[in-house]
Order: C-alpha cells, then structure tokens, then sequence
C-alpha cells in the first residue's frame, strides 16, 4: 500500500526579517531555508546569499514558494521597509 503524502514543505524565512527596516541600497543578504521539498521546486524573491531588493524606498514584500513532488504547495512571506536616509 502507497502512503499518499499531504504534507506541505516548511520555510523559514530569517533575512529580511518580518517588519524590519533597511536603508535605500543597504545590502542585505538573504536567508531563508526550506524543507520537505525534495523533488520538488522552489522559488523565491531572492535566493539565499543574493541581496534583497533595497533600490527604492517603501514597504517590500519577501516571498518563498515551495512544492514538493507531491505537489503539495506552501507560501511564507514578510514584510520589510526601506528608507530613504536624509543627507543633513
């Protein structure tokens, strides 16, 4: 008997941390992990090690996306700042 599998991959997402506040052009490098997914894809806003899109001023949105060979789906988001720094 074949065990159906329904149980969606975990994400954790650790950079951009949710409600964090980052400068316009900041380099901040991304840092999420993902399991369960084996045989499956991933997609991101960036991928581990690559840098967060800091370019324009505002609230950001950070977004993994998980499927694993099943095709079971999951999503984890978060929501960053960027300001703008005043030059006095």
């Amino acid at each position: 008997m074949k065990v159906l599998d329904t149980t969606p991959p975990t994400i954790e997402i650790l950079v951009p941390a949710d409600l964090a506040v980052y400068w316009v052009r900041e380099i901040v490098l991304a840092d999420w992990t993902v399991s369960g997914a084996e045989g499956g894809s991933v997609d991101a806003s960036a991928a581990v090690g690559a840098p967060i899109d800091t370019s324009t001023g505002g609230e950001h949105v950070f977004t993994v996306t998980a499927v694993d060979a099943s095709g079971n789906a999951t999503s984890a988001s978060v929501l960053y700042s960027v300001l703008y720094q005043l030059v006095v």
